[in-house]
């Protein structure tokens, strides 16, 4: 736990004394994020191979961010946090991050499709049942309760292995991991050091959530009392929220978003480099 502590203050330092990481993160957020949106759309228009391609742009767009901004947060540690780094570790780091990311994306594809096979034979399982048992509200409730008991058991997996992985990113940066490496490094430190990992799961979560989080709260409600106060409602638009809250809103969909990434990543690079100074990658 205690380098998931120290990690906090390593990534006030990093972001204070590597200004440039802020702007530079909001930047490739906002526009990569535009780029990714028209691209999917317009393949979103093409028949059977556009939806297929649309996880490859994803990934492309995705390879260039996180690459560029973890590169970043990781030289910046050494006040290096500077267009070089991201350049460099785009170069070296893209292609094996593109690698993890489809292979993530295709392994997520085939499980979800196999449960989907297996949620339709236990509903058709559960639904035979009920019909031989004569549909009483006891049959009801035990296909209820198997399939409340297989969703848990999915969202456990799922979630087990996210936390097993989660510095796959990381390790390509700042250890020059291949894409399938890259899945062994966060592994090793997860085993390595289990209680610090989950302190420092719960720990992010708290701080970009913070971060996004209590902000996003704030717009709602300032919004709403400005335009409680002048008389701007949301029927001045037809529908949703009114103008004032629509512009707040922008404002933290394009400042305050990214600001959540760009603290993420440097916490996450901060992170891993604690353990790797303590030898657990």
């Amino acid at each position: 736990m205690g380098a998931a502590i120290d990690a906090i203050g390593d990534t006030g330092k990093i972001l204070r004394h590597n200004p440039l990481i802020v702007p530079v993160g909001i930047g490739v957020n906002v526009v990569g994020g535009l780029i990714t949106l028209v691209v999917s759309f317009v393949l979103g228009l093409i028949p059977l191979f556009g939806p297929l391609l649309a996880p490859v742009v994803q990934g492309v767009f995705a390879a260039v961010m996180v690459t560029g901004l973890l590169g970043m947060a990781y030289a910046g540690r050494n006040g290096n946090g500077n267009l070089d780094a991201f350049m460099s570790s785009v170069q070296n780091g893209f292609l094996s991050y593109l690698g993890a990311f489809l292979l993530l994306m295709t392994v997520s594809f085939v499980v979800t499709f196999v449960l989907f096979l297996v949620f339709i034979f236990t509903v058709g399982f559960g639904a035979a049942g009920i019909s031989e048992a004569g549909g009483g509200a006891s049959a009801f409730a035990r296909v209820g309760l198997m399939i409340a008991l297989m969703f848990l058991v999915v969202m456990f997996v799922f979630a087990l292995v996210g936390f097993v992985i989660q510095f796959f990113d990381i390790a390509i940066v700042a250890d020059d991991a291949t894409a399938l490496s890259s899945f062994s490094k966060s592994f090793d430190l997860v085993t390595r050091a289990p209680l610090s990992v989950l302190g420092y799961t719960a720990l992010r979560a708290l701080i970009v959530g913070s971060v996004v989080g209590i902000p996003y709260v704030i717009v709602l409600v300032l919004g709403a009392g400005v335009e409680s106060l002048t008389g701007s409602t949301a029927s001045d638009l037809g529908q949703g929220f009114g103008l004032v809250t629509i512009v707040l809103l922008g404002i933290w969909v394009l400042v305050i978003g990214p600001l959540g990434f760009i603290v993420n990543f440097t916490y996450h690079a901060a992170f891993y480099n604690r353990h790797q100074a303590l030898g657990n990658v």
